[in-house]
């Protein structure tokens, strides 16, 4: 699943580096300073990259003692060596976050998700900054950078949400300091009220066929607090408790579906959830009239990654009946046409062909856990959307291709 956070997202946009200083650092004799560009030469026309061209970064190297001459670093290299976690554990300005995680009876919660995050400073790996807590609910962070830290801890299973997302969170989080007096800090994170949860499934109102849907989250009282998430057909979400929000369920080619009545919001019953309270909603669809269709037929016994290339001057065109269009892929999975790529509200068919021409239906639904298909995912070039790609597969080998 998938999610976006309506705030969180918007209060942190990416600004643009220009021409600032990204290091200073002495070693006796020595001064390294690494300069960052926008301009297509370097400051002291020592050295040019264009190893990047649509960013255009360009980076000099300067040093007191030695001369450094055609000397340039990548993009990837330098914003590297800019996050705060390669400066700090280069000259040892580290400490550590340690704690326990505990419920509202004051137990310690095994294998609950502790993330902590900068709050000042660029955005640094966040997947290097999520750490699990043991059998006794005791997590650390160790070799963090000194600074501010902001701390929350999540068990979705046992119905204790993300707070990271300020949907569930609304902006509080426990906050620590690292400095060079206090480099190690014990911390305690009481999780509660556990979130309310909604479950059940979304189908097809004709056809009783199973759906993946996205779910829109709003706080009623304040609009501006949502969360959108994509979710398996048989769904669970969790609702932060004692709040009321809005739900509406939509997927492509279908009516959106609110709870408490019509699109308009003033009209509308919100949902609320005492901690711990679960609702059960099977929610049915129905179909825009007029609905394209995307099919794709794969080789049999295909497994692997699908990728169509549409919008390719000068390959065949793919073949269309009437609403539907009919994705052929060859042997290698690898197919390009010159014709548009699947409409973005297009239903979805899977098939697998034989050389008699013999269909077989391939499975894609993710309630029985046998699905086949995974990962279906846009991909742009150029600014342009030109390519659509899946996973074809047990779910096993989808996770297998994902680590490789």
């Amino acid at each position: 699943m998938s999610f976006r956070d309506g705030v969180r997202g918007a209060q942190k946009p990416e600004t643009p580096l220009k021409q600032e200083c990204l290091g200073y650092w002495r070693a006796g004799n020595r001064r390294l300073t690494a300069v960052l560009s926008t301009e297509l030469y370097s400051l002291d026309h020592n050295c040019t990259s264009k190893s990047d061209p649509d960013r255009h970064r360009h980076y000099s190297v300067k040093a007191k003692d030695m001369r450094w001459n055609s000397i340039c670093f990548s993009t990837a290299l330098m914003l590297f060596s800019y996050s705060p976690s390669f400066v700090g554990s280069a000259f040892g300005q580290t400490g550590a976050i340690r704690g326990t995680v505990i419920d509202e009876t004051d137990r310690p919660i095994q294998l609950a998700r502790v993330r902590a995050f900068a709050l000042s400073g660029p955005p640094q790996n966040s997947a290097a900054n999520i750490v699990e807590t043991d059998q006794g609910g005791h997590f650390a962070f160790e070799s963090l950078p000194w600074g501010r830290y902001g701390l929350v801890a999540m068990k979705e299973d046992a119905g204790y949400p993300n707070t990271y997302w300020q949907f569930y969170g609304n902006g509080n989080f426990q906050m620590v300091a690292l400095t060079s007096k206090i480099s190690v800090v014990d911390v305690q994170i009481k999780l509660g009220p556990k979130a309310g949860v909604l479950t059940g499934e979304v189908t097809d109102a004709e056809t009783g066929e199973a759906l993946k849907a996205a779910f829109k989250l709003v706080r009623a009282a304040t609009p501006h607090l949502w969360l959108s998430t994509s979710q398996p057909t048989h769904y669970h979400v969790l609702l932060p408790p004692s709040v009321e929000v809005l739900v509406e369920v939509s997927a492509p080619g279908y009516q959106t579906w609110f709870y408490g009545g019509p699109s308009d919001t003033s009209h509308r019953i919100p949902l609320y959830l005492v901690p711990g309270e679960e609702r059960t909603f099977n929610i049915q669809l129905q179909p825009e009239r007029n609905r394209p269709i995307s099919r794709f037929l794969i080789p049999s016994g295909y497994t692997g990654w699908v990728k169509i290339h549409y919008n390719v001057k000068d390959a065949p065109e793919v073949q269309t009946q009437g609403l539907t269009q009919v994705f052929r892929l060859p042997e290698s999975g690898i197919l390009r046409t010159s014709s548009a790529g699947p409409h973005p509200e297009a239903q979805h068919q899977y098939f697998y062909y034989s050389e008699d021409g013999s269909l077989q239906r391939i499975q894609d639904d993710y309630r029985d856990q046998r699905s086949m298909i995974w990962g279906d995912h846009t991909v742009s070039t150029g600014g342009a959307i030109n390519e659509f790609d899946f996973f074809v597969g047990s779910e096993e080998q989808y996770k297998k291709h994902l680590r490789q």
